[in-house]
């Protein structure tokens, strides 16, 4: 299923790419207690799929079933950005402007090559 994954995402394959890490993530991840790494950057990637498909209601079960189990990270950077519930059109200027500092603080820690995760970390 690794490998599986990993195509799709890379093809930009959303749906099929979501449905197959949604699978694995069931199949390794412990339903409650702090992540791994390895099952945080799981975590993160599903996400991630989740928002190229534009499947919000998995966003926000993903919000509730992992917020607050991640170690702290870039995964945990990643995947709080991702979820973050959008804007209503009530939302005031303080918290829009705070979703854009998060993701600018996201991105920022993208493009440091110093951040980025060793390469036998990133195949995992």
């Amino acid at each position: 299923m690794k490998l599986e994954s990993r195509l799709e995402l890379e093809r930009h394959q959303w749906h099929p790419a979501e449905s197959t890490l949604e699978k694995l993530a069931a199949a390794t991840i412990p339903a409650s207690g702090r992540l791994t790494r390895r099952e945080a950057h799981l975590v993160a990637q599903l996400a991630g799929a989740a928002s190229e498909a534009n499947d919000a209601p998995e966003l926000a079960a993903l919000r509730a079933q992992y917020k607050g189990r991640f170690p702290p990270g870039q995964d945990a950077d990643l995947f709080a950005t991702i979820t973050m519930p959008p804007l209503d059109s009530g939302a005031g200027l303080s918290s829009a402007l705070k979703q854009i500092a998060a993701i600018e603080r996201l991105g920022a820690g993208l493009s440091d090559p110093a951040s980025e995760p060793s390469s036998k970390a990133a195949g995992q």
